[in-house]
């Protein structure tokens, strides 16, 4: 265990009185002087390489990769034995095409055989636990290298910095804050000067109070996923209340043009989008211009098709398989994050050098719905279907339960009324086809999941392993 992990242990066994002291005393440290010289070193090579040319991150991305296939072919297990049973050469991979001789790493086989992953030689003082959210199944926990959560962090700031903040102003979170006791709504993260408000008590009475307490503390940032911004802005777009920020920043799950509409509107801002996984891959922002730049300096993205090509044409949808360069403690190789993104061949009048090659997140391969025809239904499509019943319908929540079955929970819309249903099914039967059946249930609300998300589109049962869907690119 290192320094940071005996830290973390030694103050989760204080009491609320001397985990509040410690961090009056640690807070009252200038925040310069908090994070180790190597964090604002590496915050500034990132605050410049953002402006490097094209070729510059392409040549950095070839670097990266040799180191990266050195350290795993010398000291990994599971890649010593992938290289020879593949017969490759990683020495001779020169150029980031080469990559696609490397087979495509799932999550499962990660999983099954984490310590084959694990470099002999690394040093375990510089080794962190972390996990996935676990909101599409039982949280993964894996090793991060130390120097890899302070390049996160730094990934991080220099978004946020692009979308006009300054690191270490006052900020709201509407995530990742999971209530200890009933009625705690609300916690101030004094050491990161954050104020976090719960995303599981997102009712009429508790967002009331978020407005009110909001609005004294006067911050121009707010950090939040998609669903909890969504909610919170229907409140104060119904209510005519106001709340201005300079920006917005989303992610951890996909932001739907109609959900990136209202936060716009209600919180009168701009939002900048954050695409990122717990597991080091790939990760990308979006610029004032709106484009996601991918973050090349982090790890290398592909985008593929369902034959494990790269995809060509604008507006073709791929899956997102991606290369860390950060984390050499768990070296990822093509790893298949089942997210799915549309391809573009834009350019941005930004003036990074940083690659633009996802015009949107689809959201992930395994929550896509699939339709009669065997084809993978975009999360969009009933996000666009429910957005032009704004009136009728506040929420939703599609669950795919079989084939063939659904659940659709609703919540009701002051102009709801006898024909909505109708055509609400109508909608779907014309998406999904065939002769689905619908358990229609109307609540009061819809309940988060374990880490805060509220999922619109969930498919509950899994594809045999012998079945394959194609992509609907529409």
């Amino acid at each position: 265990m290192n320094l940071k992990e005996q830290l973390h242990k030694i103050y989760g066994k204080l009491g609320p009185g001397g985990r509040s002291l410690a961090s009056f005393v640690y807070s009252s440290i200038p925040l310069r002087f908090r994070k180790k010289k190597g964090f604002w070193k590496y915050l500034d090579f990132l605050r410049s390489t953002q402006w490097q040319s094209s070729e510059w991150h392409f040549d950095f991305q070839k670097e990266q990769l040799k180191a990266l296939l050195h350290t795993a072919a010398n000291s990994t297990d599971y890649y010593r034995q992938l290289f020879k049973q593949n017969r490759l050469d990683p020495k001779a991979m020169e150029t980031l095409e080469c990559l696609r001789q490397i087979p495509i790493l799932q999550k499962e086989t990660l999983v099954e055989r984490l310590n084959d992953f694990l470099p002999s030689n690394f040093p375990k003082n510089q080794l962190i636990s972390n996990s996935t959210s676990g909101s599409t199944s039982e949280p993964f926990k894996f090793k991060q290298d130390y120097y890899a959560v302070m390049r996160e962090e730094a990934f991080s700031v220099r978004h946020w910095e692009n979308a006009g903040m300054t690191f270490g102003e006052p900020s709201i979170c509407l995530r990742s804050f999971i209530p200890e006791n009933a009625g705690q709504n609300h916690l101030f993260d004094r050491v990161n000067n954050r104020h976090y408000f719960s995303a599981y008590n997102l009712d009429e009475k508790n967002i009331k109070s978020y407005f009110e307490k909001i609005t004294k503390l006067g911050a121009d940032f707010i950090f939040g996923y998609p669903s909890s911004l969504e909610i919170f802005s229907d409140y104060l777009l119904e209510t005519g209340r106001i709340l201005k920020f300079k920006a917005a920043v989303t992610g951890s799950e996909m932001l739907s043009s109609n959900a990136r509409i209202k936060i716009e509107s209600a919180l009168n801002t701009k939002v900048f989008d954050w695409y990122g996984l717990a597991e080091p891959t790939v990760t990308m922002g979006q610029c004032k211009q709106g484009n996601y730049h991918v973050f090349s300096e982090y790890g290398y993205l592909e985008l593929l098709n369902a034959g494990d090509h790269p995809v060509t044409r604008q507006g073709e949808v791929g899956r997102i398989v991606g290369t860390n360069f950060t984390n050499f403690a768990l070296p990822l190789i093509r790893y298949d994050t089942k997210d799915l993104g549309v391809f573009t061949n834009q350019k941005c009048d930004c003036g990074r050098g940083t690659p633009v090659m996802i015009s949107s997140i689809r959201g992930r391969k395994d929550d896509l719905l699939i339709g009669a025809d065997g084809q993978f239904l975009p999360s969009v499509n009933f996000y666009s279907l429910f957005a032009k019943m704004g009136g009728e319908i506040k929420r939703f929540q599609l669950i795919q339960n079989d084939r063939n079955k659904f659940c659709l929970r609703l919540i009701r819309g002051p102009e709801f009324s006898e024909t909505t249903i109708n055509k609400i099914v109508e909608g779907l039967n014309r998406r999904i086809g065939g002769r689905p059946q619908f358990n229609i249930e109307t609540v009061e609300k819809i309940a988060p999941s374990k880490s805060g998300k509220i999922r619109g589109v969930v498919r509950e049962f899994k594809l045999a392993p012998e079945e394959k869907v194609i992509f609907d690119e529409n």
